[in-house]
Order: C-alpha cells, then structure tokens, then sequence
C-alpha cells in the first residue's frame, strides 16, 4: 500500500500516539504511591515520542505503511533488534500477519491466529503473547461490527491494531518487557480507535 509522507507521518504518530496518555497515567499512579518512579523524567516523553517515530519511519522506509504486511513484518524485526522479541517469537508473528493478509473469511484468520497463540504458550514471552491477544481480540471486535462482505475492512482494523500494538512496544522498549507490554496496549488502542471511527 503506497502513501505519500504526511500520511505515513500520521499514521506512526497515531501509533505511538497513547504515549502521553500512557505518561498521564504513570503520573497519576506516582502521585497515589510516590515509591513508583516514572521510566523516564517527564520533559523526556515528547523526545522518545519523536525518536519512535523517526524510527518507525526509518525502518519502513519510502512509501511503506505501519499497518501493511510488509510495514508490520519491518517493525517485528526492529523489536527483535531491540531484544523485545527472540527469532522464533517473531517467526510465530510473522505468521499472523501473514493470516491476517491472507485470510479470506474472519473465521480463517481468527483460526490462524487462535494456532499461533497455542504454539506462544508452550514458550514466549508476556509480550508476544500480549501482542496476540490483541491480535485476537481485534478480530473479535471487527467480527462483531461487519461481515465478511466488509472483510477487507476487517483487514484494515487488525492490521491497524497490530501495528500501533508492535510501534507502542518499541516505544517503551527501554523499560524491558513489562513496559513493552502496555505500550503495546495503549498503542493498540490508538490505531483501533483512528481506523475504526474511518471504518465502522
């Protein structure tokens, strides 16, 4: 899928967009149990922020979208270079994006991907398994919303979910897997919100 600059731009600043929401909610927790500090100092979210997304951008390169099949195989393997994700956890994910774009019902794909996450509970770790909940759920909430007339709009949902949940777990990668999780989560919920209210 070919899209010019800005609208590449958008789309990874969408993705990592949860990020400030993320801060807010730390923050609010430290103030509840002071003990707790913040991963990074707070005038350091608005350079990370820019830092993911030049990085995203890098990593697709010209005219590659986040949320296309190959835009969401290039971030897996910027997460494994980031040690988030091991060779085989990245195999696993790779097939499901693979069943996503290549599925043709929402019964295939949530099959696919439903065998995929029993592969990640026999050895994975909490992200992947994360990230393929995610995967699951979007299906779910996408089956619930349209058929599979509108399949391809199905596509569009859990490709967008899929790739704001791999780019908001770059964008914690520095807190470890623990924090990789819920940027995965909060950027999850940041693509799904954007192409859902296009979509739906």
């Amino acid at each position: 899928m070919a899209v010019d600059a800005l609208t590449r731009r958008k789309v990874a600043f969408a993705a990592v967009g949860g990020f400030a929401s993320l801060a807010t909610t730390t923050t609010t927790a430290q103030q509840k149990e002071p003990s707790r500090p913040l991963p990074l100092a707070v005038t350091g979210y608005g350079a990370r922020h820019r830092e993911t997304v030049d990085r995203l951008l890098q990593t697709l390169g010209p005219k590659v979208a986040l949320d296309s099949e190959k835009g969401l195989h290039l971030v897996i393997r910027l997460l494994v270079d980031s040690g988030l994700l091991t060779q085989s956890e990245a195999a696993l994910l790779d097939k499901i994006v693979d069943a996503i774009f290549s599925s043709k019902s929402v019964s295939a794909m949530r099959d696919a991907v439903v065998a995929v996450k029993n592969e990640l509970v026999r050895a994975a770790s909490d992200l992947a398994k994360a990230i393929t909940s995610i995967v699951e759920d979007s299906i779910e909430f996408a089956a619930k919303k349209l058929s599979d007339k509108d399949f391809l709009k199905v596509v569009a949902i859990v490709s967008a979910d899929l790739g704001g949940a791999l780019s908001g777990a770059f964008a914690l990668a520095g807190g470890g897997i623990p924090l990789a999780v819920i940027g995965g989560l909060v950027g999850a919920v940041s693509g799904s919100a954007l192409t859902a209210s296009k979509t739906l």
